[in-house]
């Protein structure tokens, strides 16, 4: 069985999120969406993160009952820290011996992909689902002058055909803090667990 890990802070868990791995599932690119909640994000600096809990919470609740999305607490299981992506790769490859884990991000991540730790032996023999992001034009020219031709080539090959995703968290969580209503922009019942947290009401931006 092929398997998407589909890293990401989920801080909050949205639509966008959920479309995007409900394209990938219906274009044949994967048999299963796998959700991972980072426990230790190694690009977020020190811009504050929804405790873990919360955020695994709220990851149950946005995919809850959705054939082929899954979630898993690997990262929370190991806690490394940092948590880079390519040790969590390879120890589901380890947890799924039998299947193929392949790597699903946005063109965003893509376009930054060779500053990413490891990250020669990230893409090595790996199976990559890139989707596009609005703002974000990946081609050869710009891939070539980090990576090798044959690899260059290999991610531009890896971008999928698919809408793009213009829901985020930053927009989310900054119109909470406001006190604007961002219910649409998730699935209700995500954010009816936001307000009875009272989740980012008091983040600075």
């Amino acid at each position: 069985m092929r398997i998407a890990f589909f890293g990401g802070t989920f801080d909050p868990p949205h639509l966008g999120h959920s479309e995007i791995a409900r394209r990938v599932l219906e274009n044949n690119l994967t048999d299963l969406a796998l959700f991972v909640p980072s426990w230790s994000p190694p690009h977020k600096g020190e811009s504050p993160v929804t405790p873990f809990f919360h955020r695994m919470a709220m990851l149950k609740l946005a995919v809850d009952g959705v054939d082929g999305f899954a979630i898993s607490n690997i990262e929370e299981r190991l806690k490394f820290i940092p948590s880079y992506t390519v040790k969590i790769l390879k120890e589901l490859d380890r947890e799924f011996p039998n299947d193929q884990i392949q790597l699903m991000i946005g063109a965003d991540s893509l376009s930054t992909l060779h500053s990413w730790y490891c990250s020669e032996d990230l893409v090595k023999g790996r199976e990559i689902i890139a989707y596009p992001r609005e703002g974000f034009e990946v081609d050869i020219n710009t891939l070539k002058d980090h990576w090798p031709a044959s690899k260059a080539s290999k991610l531009v090959d890896a971008i999928c055909n698919l809408p793009f995703n213009e829901v985020s968290s930053t927009e989310i969580r900054s119109k909470i803090s406001k006190g604007e209503n961002a219910g649409l922009m998730m699935e209700k019942t995500v954010y009816e667990y936001i307000l009875e947290h009272n989740l980012y009401r008091k983040l600075k931006l």
